[in-house]
């Protein structure tokens, strides 16, 4: 920025402020600067847009269009713009096309000499979009549009100066607490690396799992649980252990922010991969046991990991910090819960698993709206079986006699869930945070009958949207 180089834009900071404005109004001071200057932080966005367009009418295509183009993607999605979030990626992949991003610069230089720095931004840009292009196709329930090839830039990063960098997290003291943060190493390159190679193999999940247009085969389906399953505990064995986090042995103050994300992802995906299976009958047995017991197993100790990860986060940073993936991990996680709750609405532990997973939804939603469809699929759900979710309360009921289903929770849940204006500028978030988890972290809370009762169920879908809503 100071110099004016190739890799700065006005177009692109004001990307950068308007993604940032989101999380700066939690500040009561920079609040006040945005509403008295800036128009509530609205302007950063205008005019990131009125650049990109015009750079665009005149043919430009740079390394900071897509950067803006993605940033722009992610902000719309957070707030449930679906188009908008579809066709700004989309603009970002075909012009990442245009100037070779996709390709490995080392192998293929093209007409321009690049150097290492160019270099290095190319395969960062490429493999940052190739995550963000799995996730979006998830949300939305397409297929993805980045693959990777033989040209494909390689899965390094000859740059790992910001892995031993401190981490604190800036900008986000918990709301009326005394809170010294202990800075940590950051591992971002060990991170962000990991993360991709997980992405490769939810690459695989998509294809063969969730075709939103031919309905994918249960040879298929069977074939890609045999292959993915493996590559999921691989990955996770090589997850370094500064990275893990063991749900069962949490730490009293969470890692830096981007840990949940990856190990939240982790878990989700693991769900994704063996979820589909549940609610299918089969007749083959697999090590003495039948085969949905075990894929029931995998789901419910990585939703049991979920929310004991997300009650950390939100203990540590509060949920008004909740990126939209983390937010999705609870979802999927909750859609879990729900398919134990139909095929046994006796099973008090899932019911106060849901219980937990529908109260924060709740909360989320404020700052990720479009959380807020998710949480009516799930509703729509419990409705059918007599289950209803008490606003006022923030609890599970039953329908008809109006008593929570979790009556130890109920204390927990004295506050009525505020309205967005009321949420979001609360100085005190105290009471937001609990933990309802317990400390059983096995599988033995899979009730034997659920196996059975759970075929046939139709599961939640794992969508947000689609872009025909």
């Amino acid at each position: 920025m100071q110099n004016m180089g190739q890799y700065y834009s006005h177009m692109l900071l004001n990307a950068l402020m308007s993604h940032s404005v989101f999380w700066g109004r939690n500040d009561p001071t920079t609040r006040r600067l945005l509403d008295e200057h800036y128009g509530g932080g609205e302007i950063f966005g205008k005019h990131a847009r009125s650049m990109l367009f015009q750079d665009l009418n005149h043919g430009a295509c740079t390394i900071p269009m897509v950067q803006t183009l993605l940033l722009l993607s992610a902000e719309e999605c957070a707030f449930g713009n679906t188009i908008q979030a579809w066709t700004y990626s989309g603009l970002a992949f075909r012009l990442m096309d245009q100037i070779g991003v996709c390709f490995d610069g080392q192998r293929y230089p093209g007409s321009v000499a690049l150097n290492e720095e160019d270099v290095e931004i190319r395969r960062r840009i490429f493999w940052s979009s190739f995550f963000w292009d799995k996730m979006l196709s998830l949300y939305m329930g397409r297929m993805p549009t980045l693959h990777l090839t033989p040209a494909s830039p390689p899965l390094v990063m000859y740059d790992d100066s910001a892995e031993n960098e401190l981490w604190e997290p800036w900008g986000m003291p918990p709301d009326g607490r005394t809170w010294n943060y202990p800075p940590s190493t950051a591992h971002s390159a060990t991170c962000f690396i990991a993360m991709i190679r997980l992405s490769l193999i939810f690459n695989e999940i998509l294809l063969h799992m969730y075709d939103p247009v031919i309905p994918n085969t249960e040879a298929d389906m069977l074939e890609c649980v045999a292959t993915q399953g493996p590559a999921l505990e691989k990955w996770w064995d090589d997850f370094p252990p500064y990275l893990k986090m063991d749900a069962a042995n949490l730490p009293a103050i969470g890692p830096p922010t981007h840990h949940f994300t990856s190990n939240c992802v982790f878990f989700t995906y693991k769900i994704l991969l063996y979820r589909p299976l549940l609610t299918r009958k089969y007749d083959t047995h697999v090590d003495g046991q039948l085969p949905w017991s075990t894929y029931l197993i995998n789901c419910v100790t990585s939703a049991t990991a979920t929310i004991a990860i997300f009650d950390l986060f939100a203990r540590t940073y509060s949920i008004k910090y909740c990126a939209l993936s983390i937010s999705y991990s609870l979802y999927i996680a909750a859609s879990v819960f729900l398919l134990q709750v139909e095929a046994m609405p006796t099973d008090l532990q899932a019911i106060r698993r849901l219980d937990y997973c529908l109260h924060m939804l709740h909360r989320v939603m404020v700052f990720n709206p479009i959380i807020g469809r998710s949480t009516d699929f799930i509703l729509k759900k419990l409705i059918a079986i007599g289950i209803s979710f008490d606003t006022s309360a923030g609890c599970l009921v039953d329908t008809v006699s109006r008593r929570p289903l979790a009556p130890e929770n109920l204390q927990l849940y004295q506050r009525p869930l505020e309205s967005t204006t009321e949420l979001a500028a609360q100085s005190s978030t105290r009471a937001l945070f609990y933990s309802t988890i317990g400390e059983d972290f096995g599988t033995g809370a899979v009730h034997p009958n659920v196996y059975l009762a759970m075929i046939g169920l139709e599961p939640v879908t794992v969508r947000f949207c689609t872009l025909d809503d």
